[in-house]
């Protein structure tokens, strides 16, 4: 994963950034990464909202998929 963090920063600095664009860049990609939620702890909240709170499993799904970890 870190190889394509490198690549994604070169392409997204291309041609105008300096070396700590990049490394923000990435800086800010790592920090995205870890704020999202581990496909468990989306089981977890999805079985808890359909059992405790009557959502539909079909609302759930696309809701859970914008915030997995990829």
């Amino acid at each position: 994963m870190e190889k394509e963090l490198e690549e994604a920063a070169e392409n997204y600095a291309k041609g105008w950034a300096s070396n700590s664009d990049k490394k923000a860049f990435i800086a800010g990609a790592n920090y995205q990464a870890e704020r999202m939620y581990s496909e468990e702890d989306l089981d977890t909240f999805r079985k808890f909202m359909i059992q405790e709170q009557n959502f539909s499993k079909s609302c759930l799904d696309v809701f859970v998929r914008q915030f997995k970890k990829k």
